[in-house]
């Protein structure tokens, strides 16, 4: 242990206390670009990828409509904040079995932005299922 001590000081040219302390910090902020973070950004790489897909459709079609652009930035700023808050309810650090398939954390955040419909679809089955048990009247 004092090796290591020796060793900090001579590579760092820091004292243990201050070489710990930086060490923590990048720590904190690894934790934080890695669990909010990198999940927001691939939300949202995500929906772009959708969101340029659908135009990418929509051009072959020459159906593109000028409201295309509200909506389609609307689906990425979702996709962000979807990424973001799996990112911050998601602490375990493992993977989730989906058929099988293991997914990470990043995988799930593209995942989600991709599908935005389908998170808020489940989310509002889940407030209603919700709702109507406690609407329920006591027995």
């Amino acid at each position: 242990n004092e090796r290591q001590r020796r060793l900090m000081q001579g590579v760092a040219g820091l004292p243990e206390e201050h070489w710990q302390s930086t060490e923590l910090r990048t720590t904190i902020m690894m934790a934080t670009l890695t669990g909010f973070v990198l999940p927001t950004m691939l939300g949202l790489l995500g929906a772009c990828v959708y969101v340029y897909r659908q135009l990418d459709g929509q051009i072959e079609a020459f159906a593109l409509d000028g409201r295309e652009a509200v909506h389609g930035t609307l689906r990425m700023l979702f996709g962000a904040i979807l990424g973001g808050l799996l990112g911050t309810i998601w602490t375990s650090g493992g993977t989730v079995q989906v058929e099988g398939v293991p997914l990470s954390l990043a995988a799930l955040a593209f995942f989600i932005g991709f599908s935005v419909e389908v998170v808020f679809r489940l989310v509002d089955a889940l407030v209603r299922a919700v709702a109507d048990r406690i609407s329920k009247p006591a027995a």
